[in-house]
């Protein structure tokens, strides 16, 4: 990933640079995104309730990984509620380098595990998230599955 113009943050974006930045990434969702949310509700909500890893290309927010601290005994745990890149800059190292920060988070905190939801249709995101560490938390009969990361 070239670094030069990108920025990393937390939680500096708006709820509405949140919301366009969505916008822009919901076809890259399966199903799209605003299938199943609200869009604009959405936002408010990583914005107020979630901290929200972010990478900026000049003043873009190209990535997004919003996760939820939740206590899980006997540890803290993270749940992601959403990763996002924008689609011209899939491919590049964006998740990836998203990622490592919320590992560095995690470890931090001393947190257990990672959790996020996917849809078992969605088989180069499930397969992504595989090569990160994630395993199968349950099989159910519907389309999602949970995934857990045990973070060390």
């Amino acid at each position: 990933m070239d670094t030069k113009s990108n920025k990393y943050f937390e939680n500096k974006a708006s709820e509405e640079e949140i919301y366009q930045h969505l916008v822009n990434c919901n076809e890259t969702f399966f199903p799209s995104l605003s299938e199943y949310v609200d869009l604009q509700s959405y936002s408010g909500k990583l914005k107020n309730f979630a901290t929200n890893l972010e990478l900026w290309n000049n003043e873009v927010l190209v990535g997004l990984i919003s996760f939820y601290i939740e206590k899980k005994e006997p540890s803290l745990s993270f749940f992601i509620s959403n990763v996002s890149v924008l689609p011209e800059f899939q491919s590049k190292g964006v998740f990836s380098f998203l990622f490592e920060r919320l590992l560095e988070k995690a470890k931090g905190l001393n947190v257990g595990f990672v959790d996020l939801e996917v849809n078992r249709k969605n088989q180069k995101v499930l397969n992504l998230y595989q090569k990160k560490g994630f395993v199968l938390k349950n099989n159910p009969e519907g389309d999602v599955l949970k995934l857990r990361k045990i973070v060390k």
